[in-house]
Order: structure tokens, then C-alpha cells, then sequence
């Protein structure tokens, strides 16, 4: 079994709730077990996730499409990190969401690029059945699943996010993070949004999330909105002599009148405690996006907990 080795006062006590990493339940969340990634690439060789992690490998899975003008922006960063960090324990796969009508567009940019990486395509684009047995819903999205099966980063972007990618595969390979099950529900009339992180009760010790957010909405004169911001989670937890415990939680915003619309809460319920952020919006909104990020000082990083797109139902849907 490996620990989570973050060098943090407050160490997520796995060991005494008995959670081992057989125990975690699969999803896409920081901590979860990832779900089953089994293909044929366009060479027709087998591409089996769990096949590389028993080999001892570290996996970066992302998913992209030619048509995705951010997934083309990271490819610059990806190629060149591949050809810098040629490591036996790491491996990369991908599954492209191109459809029937853009799979020339695919193969002509797999090739002009030189990817080195198998890719797997069956033509569903959204529908893609990769793309549905891991819930992705915007791309890029990215993972990397180490090799116990164990989501311990996703949303990996840029260099700084590669660095890091780099950094745990050659410095904190036993790393593993907290359990988090992150859940967002939004109302029906896009009132309100509400992210629950559920994790194992937390030791003595503070613990900090980012929470950003951005959401348009038509305003008095009938001109879009936007409102962007993030909030800083603190989550303060200490304990007395007797075991009691007893909990602080603060929130900061960049922009008060944005932020004071998002409320926080937070409960232990047996070995599990649940932060609930709950925001307020109150406008005709035309979308919502949020992200969770926290952080990690056993890597001296912010790592993305969940977030999420929605928007209300168009006419054409």
C-alpha cells in the first residue's frame, strides 16, 4: 500500500480510516481510481491503461480533437516535454473526439506534428465511448494515472503543469493525494451552483482550496455580463487534549461583490467530512464554469480538485 507521503502537519489519516488505494472508488477525481482506458490506435494496436500501470508505468491520458484550438495550443508544450523526458516508468496516451468528417483533419495534423503517441478515435466525437466512460465534457482534458491505477493530476497544462508531471514521476513517484469526491449540481433555472468536496476527515492542521469561477449574464440593458474571480478556502481544523475538534473556515475574494455571493460550509459526518461551496448567482445566466483547486505542500502545488461547464438548454438542443 502506498501512504500519501505529503510533508503536511495535517496528514490525511488513511492508514486509520483503513482506506487503501483497492478501496477508492472510480471516477475522474484528484485521488480516484481511474476508469478502464482500452483501444485500438489508428495503427490498430491495442492501447490498454492498465496494461501500462501493471508494467510499473506512470500514464498521461488526454483527451483532444483537431478541432479544439486549445488542445492545439498545448501541443507545442507536449511534444517538446516528450522529447525532453524520455523516462522508462512514463508513458502517454490520448484519445482524440474527432468525428467521421474531421478525421483527415486528425490524421494530416498527426502527421505534420509527428505525434508520438498512440491515439485512439472511433469517430463519436462527444459521444466517443472513451469520452463518455470518463465524463468528459470539455477538452483538453488531461490525467495522469500512476501506477496503481490512481489519479494524481489532472487539467495538466502548460509547462508548469508538465513540470510537475516531472516532477512526481522522478521525485515523489509514492505520491498519492487525499481521497476527494467532488460533486456540482446546478438549479434548474441556474439560480444557484453548489460544489461538494467529500474527503476523509482531516487531522489537526489548515488546508487551502482555490475556488475560480467565471459566469456570464445579460444585465439591465440587455448586454452580456461577465463576472470572473477566484476565492481563497481556508479550512482550519484543530483538536484539544480531549479529542474534540473544532473547525474555522474562512473565505477571501479578489472582488468582494463577486465573491460575497459564494457561501461555504463544512461538516464532519463520521469518517467523512464534507466542504460545500455554494454559489448564489441570481441572474439570467448564460454559463457557469468552475474549477477547485488544492493545494498540495508535500509538491508545493496547486492540483485541480474537479471543475465544470454547464449551460442552460438552447433552443436547438
Amino acid at each position: 500500500m502506498r501512504l500519501h507521503r505529503a510533508s503536511i502537519a495535517a496528514v490525511v489519516l488513511v492508514l486509520l480510516l483503513g482506506i487503501t488505494a483497492q478501496a477508492r472508488s472510480v471516477g475522474t477525481a484528484l485521488g480516484a481510481r481511474a476508469p478502464a482506458f482500452v483501444g485500438s490506435d489508428l495503427d490498430g494496436d491495442l492501447v490498454d491503461l492498465a496494461a501500462l500501470n501493471a508494467e510499473g508505468k506512470f500514464v498521461m491520458v488526454d483527451f483532444w480533437a483537431s478541432w479544439c484550438g486549445p488542445c492545439v495550443y498545448e501541443l507545442p508544450h507536449v511534444l517538446a516535454f516528450l522529447k525532453s523526458f524520455d523516462n522508462p516508468r512514463f508513458r502517454m496516451i490520448s484519445c482524440s473526439l474527432d468525428t467521421e468528417r474531421t478525421l483527415g483533419a486528425m490524421k494530416k495534423l498527426i502527421a505534420d506534428k509527428d505525434i508520438p503517441y498512440p491515439v485512439v478515435c472511433d469517430g463519436g466525437g462527444w459521444k466517443a465511448r472513451l469520452a463518455q466512460a470518463w465524463g468528459v465534457h470539455a477538452i483538453p482534458a488531461t490525467f495522469l494515472v500512476n501506477p496503481e491505477g490512481i489519479i494524481v493530476m489532472r487539467n495538466i497544462r502548460g509547462e508548469d503543469g508538465l513540470v510537475l508531471v516531472r516532477r512526481i514521476v522522478e521525485a515523489a513517484p509514492d505520491y498519492v493525494p487525499p481521497e476527494f469526491a467532488v460533486e456540482s449540481t446546478i438549479e434548474a433555472d441556474f439560480s444557484a451552483f453548489t460544489t461538494v468536496v467529500e474527503m476523509p476527515a482531516f487531522a489537526e492542521g489548515e488546508y487551502s482550496f482555490a475556488y475560480g469561477y467565471n459566469y456570464d449574464y445579460r444585465g439591465e440593458d440587455g448586454q452580456p455580463v461577465g463576472v470572473s474571480g477566484e476565492v481563497k478556502v481556508a479550512l482550519t481544523i484543530t483538536e484539544s487534549g480531549d479529542g474534540a475538534r473544532s473547525i474555522a473556515l474562512h473565505l477571501e475574494g479578489e472582488d468582494e461583490a463577486a465573491s460575497s455571493a459564494i457561501k461555504a460550509e463544512y461538516k464532519e459526518t463520521g469518517e467523512w467530512g464534507r466542504l460545500s461551496l455554494i454559489t448564489v448567482l441570481g441572474h439570467e445566466v448564460s454559463y457557469v464554469r468552475t474549477a477547485l483547486d488544492y493545494h498540495e505542500p508535500a509538491l508545493d502545488a496547486d492540483l485541480n480538485v474537479g471543475c465544470i461547464y454547464a449551460r442552460p438548454p438552447r433552443p436547438e438542443d
